[in-house]
């Protein structure tokens, strides 16, 4: 559970922390400063994440690759209130020989949509990240934005490590600090 809850939700993290707090957001012609933190909380269950392997149907043949896709709630680090949402799709490359049984050292290119506030006031932050399975921290690059984050640049650093999993509600809460620039 944990590998597609983390998969997921590393992208989600790092988006929501640049709309949580960022000097009213990146205007056209302006840009946001300094740092916003926030959590992000993955849900592993089938309505918020799903995995598509690259072979489903050959269970003879190793899968090389596989489709992911999720969605997370993004929260106050204070109160641990809901302040936004995320969706991300990843596509996850399977290092080493190829074997039946999943040894780690996967590698995830994670495409990420955060958004602060409802979907439809349209205030979105994009983040594009490369993720190594097992890794404790991820970083990601803040690549654009609409609305109050038009224009977004930065960096996002994702904490993995001191992360926390409930396994009663299949749940991983995680921290985020975004850089804008």
């Amino acid at each position: 559970m944990r590998r597609n809850v983390t998969l997921a939700a590393v992208v989600t993290v790092a988006a929501a922390a640049a709309l949580i707090g960022t000097a009213g957001g990146q205007a056209p012609g302006s840009s946001a400063a300094g740092q916003v933190t926030f959590l992000v909380r993955a849900t592993d269950r089938p309505s918020h994440n799903g995995t598509n392997p690259a072979v489903p149907r050959d269970k003879s043949r190793p899968k090389i690759s596989d489709l992911l896709a999720g969605n997370q709630q993004l929260l106050d680090p204070t109160t641990r209130g809901v302040i936004g949402g995320s969706g991300d799709f990843d596509v996850v490359v399977f290092n080493g020989p190829p074997t039946k049984k999943y040894r780690g050292g996967a590698i995830a290119a994670d495409n990420v949509m955060l958004y602060f506030g409802n979907v439809a006031d349209q205030n979105f932050v994009f983040l594009q990240c490369v993720e190594k399975d097992g890794a404790p921290t991820e970083a990601c690059g803040v690549s654009s934005g609409t609305g109050r984050f038009a224009g977004a640049r930065g960096s996002a650093f994702v904490d993995f490590k001191h992360g926390t999993e409930d396994r009663k509600n299949h749940t991983f809460t995680f921290k985020v600090v975004i850089t804008f620039i």
